[in-house]
């Protein structure tokens, strides 16, 4: 049950996290070895999105492309303006939702 794991306070994105983490069984982002990265890319319409992904470039080429969240698809081309090695998805993840939640400004 997903709502049931405990709060742990660690930094988002701990350079030396092992590579086996704590993962659970239907986790909905896929184990992989290379490192994660959460990113920022600035829309053409100046508005900002924040994802993780393994290959960022790539992923900058399909939001640009169309593929992937409709919020980028309709704000083509998008530009890359920030982007940080997390380690493994949960701590991109967790990075991702702490760079979201920044107040402006």
């Amino acid at each position: 049950m997903k709502g049931s794991r405990p709060t742990v306070r660690t930094p988002a994105c701990p350079e030396a996290r092992s590579a086996e983490g704590s993962r659970e069984p239907g986790d909905d982002v896929a184990e992989t070895e290379e490192p994660w990265f959460c990113y920022m890319v600035r829309c053409r319409d100046a508005s900002f999105y924040v994802g993780i992904a393994v290959d960022v470039e790539e992923r900058i080429k399909r939001h640009n492309w169309g593929v992937g969240p409709s919020y980028t698809a309709k704000r083509r081309l998008v530009e890359l303006i920030w982007k940080e090695r997390c380690g493994d998805s949960e701590a991109a993840r967790r990075r991702e939702k702490e760079v979201k939640s920044l107040e402006p400004g």
